[in-house]
C-alpha cells in the first residue's frame, strides 16, 4: 500500500473530495471525473456512447502540476488546484480534445487568456471490463435457449402423441359400427388420459421434492432453493457441499464472533441480507485474518443475488481486508462489528468491477445488517 499509484492505477487511494462534471465540445459528450487527497489530483475521463468504453485516467502531484505549467505555481495545495479547476469548468475554460490513445485536457489561463494542455493516457484494459460484464448476461441468455428448446421438444412429443391418438380414432371409427363401441372406447382413452395427468402429476411432485433434497446451503435463512442454481453457476468448480459456520442471528454480529468462527476456515462464503432486503455477498479462498494487512485473491468474487450478478477481481493487490473493528472486501463491501445495530457498514467500489452506483445496495451506499451467514466450502 506504500507504493504511489502510477497512472493507470486507482486501487487503494482515499480521496478528500470528488465530483463529476459533464463536458460537450464539438456535439463530443465527456464525463471529467475530478478527485484529490493531500499529495495527488486523479483526472478520470470517459466519453459518452462509446463501446467498448475507454477511460482515460492519470494522478499528479502538485509538483508535476508545476512543470506542466507556471499556472499551477500560484496554488498551495491540491485543494486549491482543485477549487480553481472547478471554477473554470463552471466558466467552460476547460474542455477536452480526443487523440488515439489519450485524451487533451484544454486549460484557458484567465489571467493571460493563454491556453496549456494536460494529456490523460488511456486505461487499457477497458474492452475486457466490458465483455466480463457481458458474460453473466449471455450465461444467462443460452440458460434461457435451453430452456425453450426443452419446451419446444416437450410440444413436439404431445403433438405427436396427438397425432397417434388422432389416427387410433381414424382406425375406431372406421373399426367401430355403433355408436356405444365408440363410447366404450373414448371413455376408455379418457381414463388412460387421467391416469397418464396423474402420473405427470406424481413426477413433478417428485422433481421438486428432488430439488429440496439437493439443495446445498442447508440451516439458512437468506438462500432460497430458486437461488441456488444463480449461486453455482457463479463457481469456476462446482461446490459439494456449503458448511454453515456463522449465523448472526444464532452467534451474534460481533467481530469477534466473526474471527473466532471464520478464521483459518477456507474458502468462505458469506451472503448478506440488509434491513431494506437487499441481498448480496463475496468469496474468497483466504483465510480471514484481523492483521490489517491487504491480500490479493484473484480467485475472489463479489455478488449481488437481487440483480442476478458477479462482480470479477479487478488487477490490484488489494482484495481482502480484516481488523480488529471490521472485515471487508476492500472497499466494495465492508461489515463493522455490531453490524445488525451500526449503519457503518457501506457499498463501493474499488477492487471489483461492480457499478459506481450502489447497485448492489440498490443505489444507496450505506445500510444496516438484517442478517448474515458465513459457510465454509467443500468441493
Amino acid at each position: 500500500m506504500s507504493t504511489p499509484p502510477t497512472a493507470n492505477d486507482n486501487s487503494g487511494i482515499t480521496f478528500t473530495k470528488t465530483k463529476i462534471f459533464e463536458i460537450e465540445d464539438n456535439n463530443d459528450k465527456f464525463k471529467l471525473k475530478l478527485s484529490n487527497n493531500e499529495k495527488l489530483i486523479f483526472f478520470l475521463i470517459e466519453k459518452e456512447n462509446l463501446f467498448p468504453k475507454k477511460e482515460f485516467s492519470i494522478y499528479l502531484s502538485l509538483e508535476e502540476l508545476s512543470k506542466i505549467n507556471k499556472f499551477f505555481n500560484q496554488f498551495e495545495n491540491l485543494s486549491e488546484v482543485f477549487s480553481s479547476l472547478e471554477i473554470l469548468l463552471q466558466s467552460k475554460n476547460i474542455s477536452i480534445l480526443p487523440e488515439e490513445k489519450n485524451m487533451k485536457i484544454k486549460i484557458i489561463n484567465p489571467a493571460n487568456n493563454k491556453e496549456f494542455f494536460l494529456n490523460v493516457p488511456l486505461k487499457e484494459k477497458d474492452l475486457k471490463s466490458e465483455i466480463d460484464s457481458l458474460i453473466p448476461f449471455i450465461t444467462s441468455l443460452n440458460e434461457t435457449i435451453n430452456d425453450l428448446k426443452n419446451k419446444v421438444n416437450d410440444l413436439e412429443k404431445k403433438v405427436n402423441t396427438l397425432n397417434d391418438l388422432k389416427n387410433k380414432v381414424n382406425d375406431l371409427e372406421k373399426k367401430v359400427n355403433t355408436l356405444n363401441d365408440l363410447k366404450n372406447q373414448v371413455n376408455d382413452l379418457e381414463k388412460k388420459v387421467n391416469t397418464l395427468n396423474d402420473l405427470k402429476n406424481q413426477v413433478n411432485s417428485l422433481e421438486k421434492k428432488d430439488d429440496i433434497l439437493s439443495f446445498k446451503f442447508n440451516n439458512n435463512q437468506i438462500i432460497k432453493v430458486k437461488n441456488e442454481k444463480l449461486i453455482l453457476s457463479w463457481f469456476d468448480k462446482k461446490p459439494s457441499k456449503f458448511n454453515l459456520l456463522l449465523d448472526s442471528k444464532v452467534d451474534g454480529d460481533s467481530i469477534e464472533v466473526f474471527y473466532n468462527k471464520c478464521q483459518n476456515k477456507s474458502p468462505t462464503f458469506i451472503i448478506i441480507k440488509t434491513t431494506q432486503g437487499t441481498i448480496f455477498g463475496g468469496y474468497t479462498c483466504f483465510f480471514w485474518k484481523k492483521d490489517s494487512k491487504w491480500y490479493r485473491d484473484d480467485k475472489s468474487f463479489i455478488f449481488s443475488v437481487d440483480k442476478e450478478k458477479k462482480y470479477y477481481p479487478k488487477n490490484t493487490d488489494d482484495h481482502i481486508y480484516g481488523c480488529n473493528s471490521f472485515f471487508q472486501f476492500v472497499n466494495d463491501i465492508r461489515i463493522y462489528d455490531k453490524c445488525t445495530s451500526s449503519s457503518q457498514n457501506f457499498v463501493g467500489v474499488l477492487s471489483y468491477n461492480s457499478p459506481e452506483n450502489y447497485e448492489m445496495n440498490d443505489r444507496t451506499k450505506n445500510f444496516i445488517v438484517s442478517i448474515y451467514e458465513v459457510y465454509q466450502v467443500e468441493y
